[in-house]
């Protein structure tokens, strides 16, 4: 993604450093155990409580929030989906177990009993 851009664009490695560096703490931003909603920023910037969506158990949120920065493009491709402030949003695997001890989480999950 940076190299790209290396090419296209006249950018100094301190500014390409700093860029990867801010999309990585994005990324980490978008995915914390936060109720974080950005207020009226969360309509022009993805937020925790925005992300949280596209990683919900519950049927209604399937196939929405799928942008990474800005929402607009879930606005244009009627993917959006803005839960309210107080909304608590189940997320996680639905035919999988939470890991018990360190090995489960880093070799497999266990598979629920149906």
């Amino acid at each position: 993604m940076y190299l790209p851009l290396a090419l296209l664009v006249d950018v100094k490695v301190t500014e390409l450093v700093a860029i990867a560096l801010l999309v990585q703490v994005w990324s980490q931003l978008i995915h914390a155990d936060a109720v974080a909603a950005f207020g009226p920023l969360g309509k022009i910037l993805v937020s925790p409580h925005y992300h949280r969506v596209q990683h919900s158990l519950d049927q209604r949120h399937i196939h929405r929030n799928f942008a990474g920065y800005f929402p607009i493009f879930d606005w244009i491709f009627g993917t959006a989906n803005f839960p309210a402030r107080d909304e608590a949003i189940r997320t996680g695997l639905s035919d999988r177990h939470e890991p018990r001890n360190l090995q489960e989480y880093l070799i497999a999950l266990r598979v629920k009993d149906t």
